[in-house]
């Protein structure tokens, strides 16, 4: 770092008031004027804005600058005046034509003014090295010339500085401060304003933390001085993941809605409280939650599951030839439909199709709650045939499998593609007659399944099985599929309302 000087003749030598960016600057133009009855000398840096009034700003403070006596000084020797920081101690040594240096000669210290004086020099080249604690350590060189009285003012640059954080009005003594990671000194509040007095000099990054409040964290450039920075801590929030189904509307209170993703999450960042969330869309019966939110946690996951309205209407497959309520269309591999009569599906193989004929917007299929199912099947390899009943979609459902060779019922259930058996029950009955048509009867309340089966009165159903009961899926679609390595047909398939199930033999 060079040295930055001046000097100002009236009567007596006194050093020039400089701002920090004359300081800055590089030194040009001879010396300011002489002393009367002494020759002060050496060029000053750029130029005084405040000349003759005795101040200087140094690093951001305008500081008092002392007159200095002027002494008479012999022919043949030198003297410096040197106006540093209090206390800072001050190393000369001569330099030889060379620049090599000699021998330093005794320090000195500057005084409580920052005055320092080295009287009696030889005249010649001079390297100063000047320190002080909590200041970058200076060194430069200066020309000391016979009979003449040198003056040089040398700003050492503080390695602290004090910094002011103004937070609109959330300046407490329960804010907490880390200085790079690390705690930092005990808050203090002047003026509304967090003060910091010894803040190391450069990029500082500072995190602050208040109670009710988010962290706030931020990477500072302090500069020697005084150094202010404001901003306002922001509310501390809760993060909120609102799970449900894609594209959903989500309200918070009164707020305008918002739209879940694709895969049915909304993020949210909410203020602690009470509040009221609805999501609704349409095909789905609104739903909502309340949430009584705090800072523990500060993470929320809220899963909020639509019902879909349930079908209303009934179902009826007449199997023509151009059917086309079934899902997916075009029909599976196995699926044949048969035009000429007796008309009807055939089925062959494992791969599902779900009823599908719904207005109901957001539907893969239609869904049904509380229903009858009637089918005629006539088994015509004598193995036996399959049903679905509240399908959430291709990977999770309830199966029926009718065993025609073991004369059982077969009640699973399918999660994410896995295949497990909740329960078997006996037939007792047997469908052997591979040319005939046999009414199969499903009655769905609630979480109970019960079959039925025509024989020979359609007045006189009789049991299948057992009762079955189950509560994993409350509703979902319906569809059929062969049993393994069966071969079915089915001429008629419709699906009633509970209400209407007295038709259910007629029919």
């Amino acid at each position: 770092m060079k040295l930055h000087y001046a000097i100002i003749l009236s009567g007596s030598l006194a050093l020039v008031g400089l701002t920090a960016s004359t300081l800055a600057q590089k030194p040009k133009g001879p010396s300011i004027g002489k002393v009367k009855g002494g020759s002060p000398s050496g060029p000053s840096i750029g130029k005084s804005a405040v000349e003759g009034t005795g101040t200087k700003a140094e690093q951001g403070r305008v500081i008092d600058i002392p007159r200095v006596k002027v002494v008479q000084v012999a022919p043949n020797k030198g003297y410096l005046a040197l106006f540093t920081r209090p206390h800072a101690r001050v190393v000369i040594t001569p330099l030889s034509g060379e620049n090599e240096p000699g021998k330093p000669l005794s320090p000195g210290i500057a005084d409580t003014e920052g005055l320092v004086v080295f009287p009696g020099l030889a005249p010649g080249n001079y390297k100063l090295e000047i320190t002080c604690q909590d200041y970058e350590p200076l060194d430069d060189t200066v020309n000391i010339e016979k009979g003449k009285q040198t003056a040089r003012l040398a700003p050492l640059a503080s390695k602290f500085a004090t910094l002011r954080i103004g937070l609109a009005g959330q300046a407490d003594k329960d804010v907490l401060v880390k200085l790079n990671n690390e705690p930092f000194e005990k808050t203090k509040i002047e003026a509304g304003q967090l003060v910091f007095e010894r803040v190391p000099v450069g990029k500082q990054t500072f995190t602050f933390s208040k109670a009710g409040y988010q962290d706030w964290t931020q990477e500072f450039e302090i500069r020697p001085g005084n150094n202010f920075f404001s901003a306002a801590m922001k509310e501390a929030v809760v993060a909120v993941t609102i799970q449900t189904q894609p594209h959903a509307e989500v309200y918070i209170d009164s707020d305008a809605k918002r739209e879940a993703s694709e895969t049915g999450e909304l993020q949210l960042n909410l203020l602690p409280g009470t509040r009221n969330v609805r999501v609704t869309l349409p095909g789905y019966e609104p739903a909502g939650k309340v949430l009584n939110l705090t800072l523990e946690p500060r993470a929320l996951t809220v899963p909020i599951a639509l019902t879909p309205i349930a079908e209303d209407s009934a179902f009826d497959e007449p199997f023509n030839p151009q059917v086309k309520t079934w899902t997916p269309f075009p029909l599976p591999a196995g699926w044949q439909l048969q035009t000429a009569r007796p008309r009807g599906m055939r089925l062959t193989g494992e791969l599902p199709a779900f009823v599908f004929n719904t207005s109901l917007p957001n539907r893969r299929f239609n869904i049904y709650k509380d229903f009858d199912m009637l089918m005629n099947v006539r088994l015509t390899n004598g193995r036996g045939v399959a049903w679905i009943v509240r399908a959430q979609d291709e990977k999770n459902y309830y199966l029926f499998e009718l065993d025609n060779e073991k004369k059982e019922l077969l009640f699973c259930i399918y999660q994410n593609g896995q295949r497990r058996q909740i329960k078997v029950a006996s037939t007792v009955i047997g469908l052997d007659d591979k040319q005939r048509s046999y009414r199969i009867i499903l009655e769905v309340r609630g979480n109970q399944f019960t079959h039925k089966i025509v024989i020979d009165d359609p007045n006189d159903p009789k049991p299948l099985g057992i009762v079955f009961e189950d509560s994993t899926f409350a509703y979902g679609g319906v569809g059929l599929r062969a049993f393994t390595n069966a071969e079915v047909f089915i001429d008629q398939f419709s699906i009633l309302k509970p209400q209407n199930s007295a038709q259910r033999t007629a029919r």
